[in-house]
């Protein structure tokens, strides 16, 4: 199944300077992107919808090292709204978790 998800950045030092003030922050920055996803879940029932896939080759050098899983797949943020006809199956059946590896769309 292909979705449209979300990638977090590593965090950024960004500098927002108002007069006199420079202020130090930490920003992160979000990239949505199309990928094969293998498992869709959610932490707690109606929370956020994240799911286990495969990272594309070219965003590998700047994905967080911490979200890759054991099994070699990357965590990521699912938008559901974009998603909303691809994941109807999901939300109809009220499970938290669902693999996917064989749904096609």
């Amino acid at each position: 199944m292909r979705l449209l998800v979300r990638m977090y950045d590593p965090r950024l030092t960004v500098v927002q300077r108002s007069g006199r003030v420079r202020r130090r922050y930490n920003s992160d920055s979000i990239r949505t992107i199309e990928t094969k996803v293998t498992r869709i879940f959610r932490k707690k029932p109606g929370g956020t919808l994240y799911a286990h896939g495969f990272m594309p080759e070219k965003y590998a050098l700047i994905a967080r090292q911490e979200c890759y899983q054991p099994d070699g797949t990357y965590l990521f943020e699912v938008n559901e709204v974009h998603n909303r006809k691809t994941l109807e199956s999901f939300f109809a059946s009220g499970l938290i978790e669902m693999d996917v590896t064989e749904v096609e769309s």
